[in-house]
């Protein structure tokens, strides 16, 4: 059975019994805010339904959804247990096998047995039948049919009615399933533990830049609960809503949660259902993403001639973009780094290559937590500084080279120039 972890409404228990003998003793017993219901026994005839069938308690004024419940069986007879099917079916429809064709043929007569989801053994095909607690289970080897209106079948797990109403008619179907043998119950009680659970989820970890996806879903409450979160730690649950959101990384970063490495950091979640309000705790840890260098390289670089490149990153934390970058720089491709400089983004760097040639020339950035980028290679191409013929400096001997050629274009025009007809 679940337990809530803390609640400002404390959750409220019903001790539902069905016991006709001892009727007074549990009225007397239950708490206050509990509703009961009392019948008469039930009788268990041979390879048949039980009568009544079903047996049923009506359950109300329970706040909140279902945390957990324990069923008990008072005073059961019978001449041979594993002849029964014992199902229970609740107001939402949701039903479980609390036993079937288990409990062995040894005779039991007037045994308390009861069945919870906290218990750690299931009751054995073989027996013996004690007083428990069980685990609810059934011999699956064994068919084992269910008059209508019961479900024609149930698993065995009583956390199918975790998060469900408490409030209406819960019913017991009794069956004998085989013959030769029949029996009896005395009752049979509800112990319900009604409110909201709430679960934050996590621990969760993102890295600086990313958005955080919360998930609350492992909280029981009902459909109509209200989510809300504290990502700030100041005690006000007004940083996100709703069961699983997504908080953007803008978001974050305005929270105090966009740049890492740290953490854990407290979350905090609020579970809201009418006056019930429970919460839970949860943390998240920031983690340090390396920026990505970038090199900006001017159209054209000469040999033998001083060319400015930029280097620069780009980092997913404001914070860190904002500060300065320590910036490597290998230019020969030999993995040695020749030269570093500090700066913010795009600062930049002067270099001379001595010849024409391509050089392979790689960057790396580094941001203020010391996280380093991946490297980034860059094939450079360096064209020579004198033109090969002429001695031109840099590239005014192209422009020689088309006056030269644009002059020998015209004197040839004009020798080929046809010659004028003599005057008559």
């Amino acid at each position: 059975m679940r337990t809530p972890r803390r609640s400002s409404v404390p959750a409220r228990r019903a001790s539902l019994a069905l016991v006709a003998a001892l009727a007074a003793t549990l009225a007397a017993a239950l708490p206050a805010d509990a509703a009961s219901t009392v019948s008469g026994a039930i009788a268990i005839p041979d390879n048949t339904a039980a009568s009544p069938y079903p047996s049923t308690i009506t359950v109300s004024e329970l706040t909140g959804v279902v945390l957990g419940v324990d069923v008990t069986l008072e005073g059961l007879t019978h001449t041979y247990p594993a002849d029964l099917g014992v199902m229970l079916v609740g107001p939402g429809g949701q039903a479980t096998l609390l036993m079937g064709h288990v409990g062995g043929g040894t005779d039991v007569s007037g045994v308390t047995v009861t069945f919870s989801a906290a218990a750690t053994t299931p009751l054995s095909p073989s027996g013996p039948l004690g007083a428990g607690p069980y685990l609810p289970s059934a011999d699956a080897t064994q068919e084992l049919a269910f008059p209508a209106p019961a479900p024609p079948s149930a698993g065995t797990d009583l956390g199918v009615f975790e998060g469900t109403d408490p409030n209406g008619v819960w019913s017991l179907y009794v069956v004998d399933g085989w013959g030769s043998d029949a029996g009896s119950l005395a009752g049979w009680s509800l112990d319900i533990t009604a409110g909201v659970a709430a679960d934050a989820g996590g621990p969760y970890t993102i890295a600086e830049g990313a958005t955080l996806a919360l998930d609350a879903s492992a909280s029981v409450a009902s459909a109509s609960a209200t989510y809300a979160w504290d990502l700030d730690g100041d005690g006000a649950y007004d940083d996100a809503t709703g069961a699983t959101p997504t908080v953007p990384a803008a978001t974050l970063a305005a929270l105090g949660l966009g740049d890492g490495p740290v953490g854990p950091l407290p979350v905090g979640l609020q579970v809201t259902h009418g006056a019930i309000v429970e919460t839970a705790a949860s943390t998240v840890t920031v983690t340090a993403t390396a920026p990505t260098a970038t090199v900006t390289l001017p159209r054209q670089i000469l040999a033998d001639t001083p060319f400015t490149m930029k280097v620069g990153a780009v980092d997913p934390s404001a914070a860190d973009a904002a500060a300065t970058f320590t910036y490597e720089i290998d230019w020969t491709g030999d993995g040695v780094v020749d030269q570093t400089l500090t700066g913010p983004a795009d600062p930049p760097v002067s270099h001379t290559f001595a010849a024409a040639g391509t050089y392979r020339v790689t960057v790396w950035a580094t941001d203020r937590d010391g996280a380093r980028s991946a490297p980034l290679v860059t094939d450079v191409v360096v064209v020579p500084a004198l033109a090969a013929s002429g001695g031109v400096p840099g590239t005014a001997w192209l422009a020689a080279a088309a006056l030269a050629l644009g002059g020998l274009l015209l004197a040839a025009g004009r020798g080929l120039r046809r010659p004028q007809p003599s005057a008559r």
